[in-house]
């Protein structure tokens, strides 16, 4: 994400958050980078298999949007805080 979301961006910005919500766990990465959800939904690479890999093992699902950067919100839905 690094290497690509930022080639043109003054002044970088990742945003990581983790709420409880009442649906569930909800984890979100944000960044202010160039990226386009499309690509993201499509895409055949290693990375983004290996996480809706790790997101189906976990009965979560994902969710990107753009909003001034790519956002990818994480909903786990049956979790336990220990």
């Amino acid at each position: 994400m690094f290497k690509y979301a930022y080639h043109t961006i003054a002044s970088p910005k990742l945003t990581i958050k983790l709420e409880q919500h009442t649906e569930g766990l909800k984890l979100q990465v944000k960044d202010n980078g160039k990226g386009n959800p499309e690509e993201i939904n499509n895409s055949t690479s290693f990375g983004i298999k290996l996480v809706k890999s790790l997101i189906r093992q976990i009965h979560g699902e994902l969710t990107v949007t753009y909003e001034d950067g790519l956002s990818y919100s994480i909903l786990i839905k049956d979790y336990k805080l220990v």
